[in-house]
């Protein structure tokens, strides 16, 4: 078992290893001071770039009780009744859509996080980011019990890994209004777990802080948000751009590896994520996410990114000083848009089918339907 607890640019090594292994057309390199994902070769659009499993995976406080806490299952896309009937017995937090998923999941939530869950549930303490002390709950409490979870093949996550591996943004840490709720999380925290599950409170502020600036949105039909999920091995990696040409794939995907193989964890396996191309790719061209709205003005887009990561973007669509591009850039995104109504702020790529598939919802359609 190898563990993922390299610190960088030591881990880019690692890191591209596996990737190379795995035959994914992108590598770890330094970008502007930084680490930054890169082509390798031409990458066609809708073709996946990486894919892994997240360590840290719970559903969001509005979708907990339609959400299964494993597989992410949707009880109003199954049935008609509002919410799965199976719940975790110990603190009620967790819903499960089956009793394979509940033994799945027994593991990694009985013990330290369903105390602390079932605590908080006792005392009524909570904070304005419910989600995020779900999410700190849950690291601490793995970190207790010292799991491990396949998150790429042959190379296991764990606490250590996400307190070594996470890059964040330094400039952050000076924001107050970002620390104050990370501050409260940690207290809420560290106040319902068991002693031996604690950290020492700016241990945690600190691995929090850089959380937030990694952290993805798992997203479901009406662009409800399902879950956060947060990785340590390749996704974390991708830095932003206001033109992105890389999306978050919110589709779970099966307890196994791209591959076919069986992926492993303590505790049971949850799903795995990926990343896929927007548009056409060149060899060397740096692989991008956008930690904002594509659909925002510059305005509204520096912004978030100053309030929430506390920098100024610089990308080719904010520097280049032309409201003409500036609009053909946004009218691109616009028809990558998902077609549903109900949605309609996914992207949609390519399928080998000749479709095109949203990424939020995961609905498909044909380029020559009038309606899908």
């Amino acid at each position: 078992m190898e563990l993922l607890d390299s610190r960088p640019p030591d881990f880019a090594e690692q890191t591209n290893r596996v990737l190379a292994a795995l035959g994914f057309p992108c590598r770890a390199s330094l970008s502007s001071g930084g680490l930054g994902m890169f082509a390798t070769r031409r990458i066609r659009r809708g073709e996946e770039l990486a894919r892994e499993a997240p360590l840290t995976m719970t559903v969001v406080r509005a979708a907990a009780e339609h959400t299964c806490a494993v597989c992410l299952a949707d009880s109003r896309a199954a049935a008609a009744a509002p919410r799965w009937a199976r719940a975790c017995a110990g603190c009620g937090g967790v819903r499960f859509c089956s009793a394979a998923c509940e033994a799945a999941a027994a593991a990694a939530h009985a013990g330290a996080e369903c105390a602390a869950r079932a605590a908080l549930a006792s005392t009524g303490a909570t904070c304005d980011d419910g989600d995020l002390l779900a999410q700190a709950v849950r690291l601490l409490a793995h970190r207790a019990a010292a799991r491990r979870a396949e998150v790429l093949p042959g190379l296991w996550g764990a606490y250590e890994s996400y307190a070594a591996r996470l890059v964040g943004v330094a400039r952050r840490v000076a924001l107050a209004h970002t620390a104050a709720p990370i501050r409260d999380v940690v207290d809420a925290c560290l106040g319902a777990l068991p002693g031996e599950a604690r950290v020492p409170r700016e241990e945690l502020f600190d691995v929090l802080n850089r959380h937030q600036c990694n952290v993805y949105a798992v997203l479901g039909r009406e662009a409800d948000e399902l879950a956060s999920a947060s990785f340590v091995g390749v996704l974390h990696l991708f830095n932003h751009a206001c033109n992105p040409n890389a999306a978050f794939d919110c589709k779970p995907r099966g307890a196994v590896h791209g591959d076919g193989s069986p992926r492993e964890a303590e505790g049971g396996a949850g799903p795995y994520f990926s990343l896929v191309a927007l548009r056409d790719v060149e060899e060397g061209e740096e692989l991008c996410v956008a930690y904002t709205s594509t659909a925002d003005g510059p305005s509204e887009r520096q912004e978030h990114l100053r309030n929430h990561y506390g920098f100024d973007c610089a990308c080719e669509r904010c520097s280049c000083n032309d409201p003409m591009r500036e609009i053909e850039i946004g009218e691109a995104f616009d028809n990558m848009r998902c077609v549903y109504d109900d949605c309609g702020t996914g992207y949609a790529v390519p399928t080998a089918d000749h479709r095109l598939r949203c990424l939020h919802c995961d609905r498909s359609w044909s380029d020559d339907e009038d309606e899908p």
